[in-house]
């Protein structure tokens, strides 16, 4: 593989990875972390930065970065949601062993 084709794949995990982000498929969005790893590695073990240097290598790599940053935005988003979830579980658990739940409870036994 060229270097161009090697950055070429690690662009279609990138977008990939945003799908799977959203439809929290975070399995196959780990699996898709394993592969561009192991492209990276491809890529620097490739020396080839003529590519990289190019007006095409630059606007991918923009392209990239601005994916990146998508995927960045969905799991602050996600995480900000379970959080929320958490907070809210946490006010009911807290509401449910309350002294007035308490003593209605006792009430009603």
């Amino acid at each position: 593989m060229t270097t161009e084709q090697l950055w070429q794949e690690y662009a279609f995990l990138t977008r990939e990875m945003i799908k799977f982000v959203t439809k929290r498929d975070f399995s196959l969005v780990n699996t898709l972390l394993e592969q561009r790893e192991k492209l990276q590695e491809m890529i620097s073990a490739a020396g080839d930065k003529a590519y990289r240097g190019s007006p095409a290598g630059q606007a991918l790599l923009t392209s990239i970065m601005a994916q990146e940053q998508q995927i960045a935005a969905a799991l602050q988003m996600l995480r900000n949601k379970m959080q929320q979830q958490q907070t809210v579980s946490g006010a009911y658990d807290a509401f449910r062993t309350s002294t007035a739940g308490s003593r209605l409870n006792n009430i009603r036994a």
